[in-house]
């Protein structure tokens, strides 16, 4: 079919804070390493902080260690290695109470930017989701109406938008089985298995659309591919029984309902369990 053919597969930031001149003067070649930033943590640019002047000691001198940087965590330091194979290591000094309330407010206010941010991508794939939806029912009732080559221009446009995204295919082929569009979401399972050859759900879908239409050889073979790609796909291996029951094949039938039962028992599926023994029995009778 023509329209086929055309289903193709589309460091750790250093801290800057601290001056090395001091070790240059005594002839010391040092690597600074600092501590990496676990996820979660906020680095904020100190040169905001509202307090200029650095804390003064009891004996009037000043205290010119940098504030310790707006971050989560305590202890945060700056390991020197040094040439001969010691350590030294220098902390930051506590942060001033108005340092404190920078940190605060640019935490606050970065914590704002990534909700308006989350906001705005949950925005855009509600919105690139429906325009997904609407194109798919229109390739859909194009492809039911044998209009191929206007079909095809849709598809295309499918592609374009999700060239990589095998799920979204894979959930496409299943809204348009629920529709009664068999033929239709086979096209779209495929397509979801030529993104992701190792796609195991999508080869069982076709196998339960072929099961369906009675072609028991071709679900069959859907079946046992995903059974290659996942051994343990319960769900394959039940409807892989029933097929063989259907070919007359008895003992491969029971064979493969009971693996699929051992394995719903240890997912513990109760249900499927139950649904596994009524067809056993009904084999046995």
């Amino acid at each position: 079919m023509k329209l086929k053919s055309h289903l193709k597969p589309a460091f750790i930031q250093p801290l800057t804070c601290i001056s090395l001149g001091i070790l240059a003067g005594i002839g010391i070649s040092p690597i600074v390493l600092a501590e990496p930033i676990l996820p979660g943590d906020t680095t904020i640019d100190q040169s905001v902080f509202s307090n200029p002047h650095p804390p003064v000691f009891k004996d009037g001198t000043i205290d010119h260690r940098p504030p310790r940087p707006c971050r989560t965590g305590d202890d945060i330091k700056l390991v020197i290695k040094i040439g001969g194979g010691g350590e030294r290591e220098r902390r930051y000094r506590p942060r001033t109470d108005l340092e404190q309330q920078d940190c605060e407010r640019l935490r606050q206010e970065q914590k704002a930017r990534e909700e308006a941010r989350q906001r705005q991508r949950e925005e855009q794939a509600r919105k690139r989701a429906e325009e997904v939806r609407q194109l798919m029912q229109q390739w859909s009732n194009l492809y039911s109406a044998n209009k191929l080559s206007e079909a095809e221009v849709v598809f295309s446009k499918l592609i374009e938008m999700h060239p990589n995204d095998a799920s979204q295919y894979y959930q496409s082929g299943n809204e348009l089985y629920r529709q009664g569009k068999s033929e239709a979401a086979v096209i779209i399972y495929q397509q979801a298995i030529r993104l992701n050859p190792r796609h195991a759900v999508a080869h069982k879908a076709i196998g339960v659309v072929r099961a369906t239409q009675g072609r028991w050889e071709e679900a069959i073979a859907e079946y046992q591919q995903a059974l290659s790609i996942n051994p343990d796909y319960a769900d394959a291996l039940k409807n892989l029984g029933q097929a063989l029951w259907q070919q007359g094949k008895r003992e491969d039938a029971i064979a493969s309902l009971e693996k699929a039962k051992k394995l719903y028992t240890q997912q513990r599926q109760p249900y499927e369990v139950n649904q596994v023994d009524s067809l056993l029995q009904r084999m046995s009778g």
